[in-house]
């Protein structure tokens, strides 16, 4: 497992929806670093797939992070934990040609986690920023971390894997990230 790469990553965001994301720990702050991720995401031409877990029960995605799915590949509705469980997510994961997923959002220990367990499983490799997930207890999103750490994910953060994503400040896009960051 290497650096993230930008011809070859596709950013996933796990199920922030309205009726979850209130019982969040530091949702306020994790809803702030994910629209930064989804913003910088775009600017790099990440291509985005976003899931929804029973959206029927725990409402769409957050309003507040509309702006950022514009360019998404695929909203897909899911009632397996597992994003792979949803056939429409690996026909949209396929689609985009990519094999490292950056995967964003909640709940750490569930949704987010199977995800990761899954794909690793497949051959994919993955990465989360810290910074960029969370769950209701702040010690299930830890030991979720690290125990997607010691299966192979690779844990960063978003600043970070933005500026490895970008790789050098002579990037066009660096002004734009750079000012997303601060």
């Amino acid at each position: 497992m290497g650096l993230i790469d930008r011809r070859d990553a596709v950013l996933v965001l796990v199920d922030v929806q309205e009726k979850l994301q209130p019982h969040i720990h530091g949702a306020e702050e994790l809803v702030r670093r994910i629209g930064i991720l989804l913003e910088g995401g775009r600017l790099l031409g990440l291509p985005l797939i976003v899931t929804e877990q029973y959206p029927l029960g725990l409402g769409p995605t957050l309003a507040s992070l509309k702006p950022h799915l514009a360019h998404a590949a695929a909203v897909i509705e899911k009632t397996s934990f597992s994003c792979a469980g949803a056939p429409a997510f690996l026909d949209t994961l396929r689609a985009t040609g990519c094999h490292q997923v950056l995967l964003l959002g909640i709940e750490a220990h569930v949704c987010v986690a199977q995800t990761a367990f899954a794909l690793l499983e497949s051959g994919h490799e993955v990465f989360l920023a810290f910074d960029a997930v969370s769950s209701r207890r702040e010690e299930n999103k830890r030991y979720a971390l690290e125990r997607l750490a010691r299966a192979g994910a690779t844990i960063s953060d978003v600043e970070g894997l933005l500026l490895e994503l970008l790789r050098d400040s002579r990037a066009e896009e660096f002004r734009d990230i750079s000012r997303l960051i601060r």
